[in-house]
């Protein structure tokens, strides 16, 4: 009997702050009145300690939730709409600086940059998205790769520099004599280089006067690269594009155009010259007759009457003639001192030229390439980016594309264009502590104010006993089942022929018990629509004494 007031005075301690101290506390206030004769207030305190379990009564229901609790003190909504309404409003949106294009002259663009410091032009962006190194990509034709001859030499110098290189294929002249096979293509892709399309034979000429020869040779070229993992829009023209043949051209490259070609590379014997001659005729044809007068120009179109620029990209041939000429060699120079060019150096696959040393100075043709790289490499090293056709391509275009012109500008100088920092939106109202006190719940907000609920703990579970009730009606029986009573109802000999059965409110943990007898012709049993049997449904013989149990809306009977 003490022990249990003791721990009577013990369950007086607020919940959280029970510990030995607390308990022993507890013991010596009761012994004050309520001494133990032989027993001191630690041995105590250490006895209940090993036998807490046993003093601990039923748990009681769980208390209402904080939302519950707002409902029962007047909230009305939703506990979505309850979390939210403890948020505070969002402070006001900073403000964004507006961004308008002041001028535009060809490919010069200024904006005026609008934001909480005032107006401000940019500088002209044009000047700022210029290439700031020279490209050259160099590109050796048809396929050809005799060791003895010109490119596989070649390939092994480029290589060991870090230089790559592309390879224009005919795709009907792959594997055969003195030409790479397509593993070989492969692996030279894997390598950092590229395969571009050239047509389908070396005897191919993309000045045909029949276009639709012309889409054929393009779109074979075009399934040969897609199949073998080649690039597969960017184009050769085979003896080169005629620029001077009108409205040909123009159905020509607007067919590229359909097929999103990125670059097409052309060449002209007359550009080769050193006369201005050739260049003429070129930028005429790819600026609509606004020829500019000079040959220090970067060495691809500009924007070619509507059609995209890199589909009639200019190429300088590498032959013996060209690359023993100070003017072609000074040409080179001229573009890379200029900062803002983009050179395509082609090979010629002219075996004998570049195999056989040539009496006037006992050099080949791959000794004078090789000489020219070498000479780049020295005079300009840094000031020179040496891509594949698709990386130069992607690059320039990136830098001429307005769109692209602006983003690149911004990204460069973005911190130019941030405006002083906007102030912090006010804090929004949340909780910042919860505290309780028997069964009063505080809850604090970040704004100090306090709102108070009451909590009243649980009852005490009831004890796990079944009661019993008997009902001896028969024949047609209706009855409401009550939570853990088991029911007897008639166990007569006339038994009851109809059984309807509802169930009163419960919980989870309830179950609903009867037992009854049919009568000789059967039973017809009715229960709630939302009670499942546990397999199949019985069907109740007559004359048979049954026990039914409910639980969890799940029934099983036996006889």
């Amino acid at each position: 009997t003490q022990l249990t007031e003791i721990v009577g005075k013990i369950a007086e301690i607020e919940s959280g702050s029970i510990n030995t101290e607390a308990i022993e506390q507890a013991i010596s206030d009761y012994f004050v009145e309520n001494p133990i004769e032989g027993l001191t207030i630690e041995e105590v305190a250490e006895y209940i300690q090993e036998h807490i379990e046993e003093f601990k009564g039923e748990t009681g229901d769980d208390g209402a939730s904080a939302y519950q609790i707002a409902v029962n003190n007047g909230f009305s909504g939703t506990e979505v709409e309850w979390i939210a309404s403890l948020n505070g409003e969002s402070g006001e949106d900073g403000v964004s600086p507006t961004v308008e294009v002041k001028t535009q002259n060809n490919d010069a663009y200024v904006l005026t940059v609008t934001d909480v410091n005032g107006s401000y032009d940019t500088p002209n962006l044009k000047a700022s998205s210029k290439l700031t190194k020279t490209i050259i990509s160099i590109i050796a034709d048809d396929g050809t790769n005799r060791t003895d001859s010109d490119h596989t030499g070649i390939y092994d110098y480029l290589h060991n520099l870090g230089i790559p290189m592309a390879f224009a294929v005919p795709s009907e002249q792959v594997g055969k004599s003195s030409t790479y096979t397509i593993a070989q293509l492969q692996a030279l892709v894997a390598d950092g280089n590229e395969v571009v399309m050239h047509g389908v034979t070396t005897s191919d000429n993309a000045n045909t006067d029949d276009i639709d020869d012309f889409k054929t040779l393009v779109d074979t070229s075009i399934t040969f690269a897609e199949t073998n993992g080649f690039t597969s829009d960017i184009f050769v023209y085979p003896q080169g594009l005629q620029i001077n043949n009108g409205t040909d051209v123009d159905e020509k490259l607007a067919y590229l155009k359909s097929l999103n070609m990125r670059g097409a590379y052309n060449v002209n014997t007359s550009v080769e010259s050193s006369s201005k001659t050739g260049y003429e005729d070129w930028y005429t044809y790819v600026n609509g007759g606004d020829y500019k007068g000079t040959v220090n120009a970067t060495p691809f179109a500009i924007m070619p009457n509507g059609y995209d620029k890199s589909l009639l990209l200019n190429r300088m041939e590498c032959t013996r003639n060209t690359m023993t000429q100070s003017w072609w060699v000074q040409r080179i120079q001229s573009f890379i001192e200029q900062g803002t060019a983009y050179i395509c150096l082609f090979l010629h696959p002219h075996i004998s030229e570049y195999s056989t040393a040539d009496e006037s100075d006992g050099k080949t043709s791959t000794d004078l390439f090789k000489e020219l790289i070498d000479g780049l490499v020295e005079d300009y090293g840094d000031s020179i980016e040496w891509l594949t056709p698709s990386d130069a391509i992607d690059k320039i275009n990136s830098l001429i594309d307005v769109e692209k012109v602006v983003t690149n500008y911004f990204n460069e100088h973005s911190e130019e264009f941030k405006g002083e920092t906007g102030a912090s939106g006010a804090d929004g109202v949340g909780i910042s502590d919860i505290t309780k006190s028997g069964t009063t719940v505080t809850v604090t907000l970040s704004d100090e104010t306090t709102k108070t609920f009451e909590v009243p703990n649980g009852e005490d579970g009831a004890d796990m006993t079944i009661q019993g009730e008997e009902d001896s009606s028969s024949g047609t029986v209706s009855i409401t089942l009550s939570p853990n009573v088991f029911c007897l109802l008639s166990d007569t000999e006339t038994g009851i022929s109809n059984l309807t059965i509802t169930l009163a409110n419960g919980n989870f943990y309830d179950e609903y018990m009867c037992a009854f007898t049919t009568s000789s012709e059967g039973c017809n049993l009715t229960m709630p629509s939302t009670i499942e049997w546990l397999g199949d449904t019985p069907t109740l013989e007559a004359s048979t004494y049954y026990e039914l149990s409910i639980k969890n809306n799940k029934a099983v009977i036996a006889s």
